[in-house]
């Protein structure tokens, strides 16, 4: 039997000298390259059945560039959608406002992000609902949708593929998502760095972090974790962080400093935690946001398709490996004003009336009808699923949008990892509530099988594709992130930040 195998094309990107990562690790391959001499990158081996993601969260295609240091967040200018005047330091935060909570469900693990951190003028606060749209917006949207890859098949040259991924925005809640700890129950716990000081970040000082007991990182999932440490004003985002044998040492092999104060992005060409070199925990859904039913800042969202080595601010760097007419890491999207949660009901893709659309003649002589039963079959709201959410994150991307963060297997925003998100909607007398609100009849308790809606399932806006969304205009220029060896950021046009400039490996058009 042949069997064909992908490897996104990050691997033939490194291979090529381009893209700039420490490693692009890949969802779909057993395959993992690596563009430096820091310490070697393990494949992931946990994957996600498209079929299966109303039940497992889906796959990040985290690679990063983890290498370089560079200062915290300082106040640098922004290129998507608002002014692009430098960002000042506020007051700690502003409140996420929001209305009385719809049910009584526990209490997340510490108090950790109940107000929207950066200043109020950040982009990850600043509303675009009223935003131009970017020229470019079509084209960029469509080129977030394709995943790059190469087959390789025994006996035969390799070859380029294109597959356009038709899946829905899912939420990751388990897998794949950050934890976010602060003081609340926190004790003084060690942090050491596993590569050299070089290499650490912002953590070459850092010997002591205030960590709860029972909260860690989870290695399996590239070991994101956020701490909060909220009297100095500034978060801590770990890397490939894991707690020891003994629960007393955290070891990690990156970090990065963010001011809770400060704009919440970084100046061109530095890194973080994130391959787009943002926050982890920006732009990340919190329980009391849910509960309340609003969500007033910016998402962050994750693309099949992100271009390669092209990113704009507030990016400061990029691990995408799609095509470079394809959307920049660091871009805003927004969802167009006409689409709705009763318009999503029944929903078919226009372009189901072509009876070829979405058929693909494999090499065996059958045909892949995948994505045609993807895009075909009509859409309806989940049952035992928040309504009330839903309307509050669509409500959020239209107003604020979402920033392009990483990419990832299919559309993905992101929820707080460290919560019980299956905790199910009451009412404050404790009475169950379904997805509208409303308390559960005695018909329905007596029901057999469980009958509660969970706060947060992650399939809850999952009849929302790319397509209906808009990129708001970039008024910066388009950075390339540049080779490892260099501290350079070159514009599309050209100009450098250096006289000496930089050469890049061509790209993949």
């Amino acid at each position: 039997m042949r069997v064909a195998r992908l490897t996104m094309i990050a691997a033939t990107a490194a291979l090529l000298g381009g893209c700039g990562a420490v490693a692009n690790e890949d969802q779909n391959s057993d395959i993992s390259t690596s563009t430096t001499r820091t310490t070697a990158t393990t494949p992931r081996t946990t994957t996600t059945p498209e079929g299966a993601r109303t039940r497992r969260d889906s796959a990040n295609d985290e690679g990063g560039q983890k290498v370089v240091g560079g200062p915290g967040s300082p106040a640098v200018t922004g290129a998507t959608g608002a002014d692009t005047a430098t960002v000042p330091s506020t007051q700690q935060g502003v409140p996420a406002g929001g209305v009385a909570a719809a049910g009584t469900v526990g209490s997340s693990t510490g108090a950790a992000l109940a107000l929207r951190p950066f200043s109020s003028n950040s982009p990850w606060n600043t509303a675009v609902e009223n935003a131009a749209i970017d020229r470019r917006s079509r084209q960029w949207i469509t080129g977030a949708q394709q995943r790059l890859g190469v087959v390789e098949q025994a006996g035969r040259a390799p070859r380029r593929e294109r597959r356009t991924i038709n899946a829905g925005l899912f939420i990751n809640t388990r897998r794949w998502t950050v934890p976010v700890v602060d003081e609340e129950g926190a004790v003084p716990t060690r942090v050491v760095c596993r590569q050299l000081p070089p290499y650490c970040g912002d953590g070459a000082r850092v010997t002591s972090l205030l960590v709860p007991a029972d909260e860690s990182p989870l290695p399996q999932y590239d070991g994101w974790f956020t701490v909060i440490n909220r009297s100095e004003g500034v978060a801590y985002d770990l890397w490939r962080a894991r707690r020891g044998r003994n629960g007393n040492v955290i070891s990690y092999q990156f970090m990065r400093k963010w001011d809770l104060n400060g704009p919440g992005f970084q100046e061109p060409n530095t890194v973080s935690a994130r391959g787009s070199g943002l926050p982890l925990f920006a732009g990340l859904i919190q329980p009391e946001e849910i509960q309340a039913g609003r969500i007033e800042h910016a998402l962050a969202i994750s693309l099949p398709g992100p271009a390669q080595r092209n990113y704009v601010q507030p990016a400061s760097s990029t691990d995408g490996v799609g095509q470079l007419s394809s959307i920049p890491e660091g871009a805003r999207i927004k969802l167009r004003s006409s689409v709705t949660l009763a318009s999503l009901n029944r929903r078919v893709d226009a372009r189901c009336d072509d009876p070829a659309f979405g058929l693909t003649a494999r090499d065996d002589g059958t045909v892949d009808r995948s994505v045609r039963r993807s895009a075909c079959t009509p859409y309806r709201f989940p049952g035992r699923t928040n309504r009330k959410a839903a309307e509050a994150l669509i409500s959020a991307l239209k107003r604020y949008g979402a920033i392009v963060v990483d990419r990832s297997r299919v559309p993905t925003l992101y929820a707080k990892l460290n919560y019980d998100w299956s905790q199910p909607l009451r009412d404050p007398q404790g009475r169950l509530l379904d997805g509208n609100g409303r308390a559960l009849t005695q018909a329905q308790l007596n029901a057999s099988g469980d009958v509660s809606t969970p706060l947060l399932r992650g399939n809850e806006i999952e009849g929302l594709k790319v397509s209906d969304f808009e990129v708001v205009e970039v008024r910066g220029n388009i950075l390339k992130f540049p080779a490892l060896n260099s501290v350079t950021a070159q514009s599309s046009q050209g100009q450098t930040r250096n006289p000496n400039g930089q050469t890049f490996t061509p790209g993949i058009p």
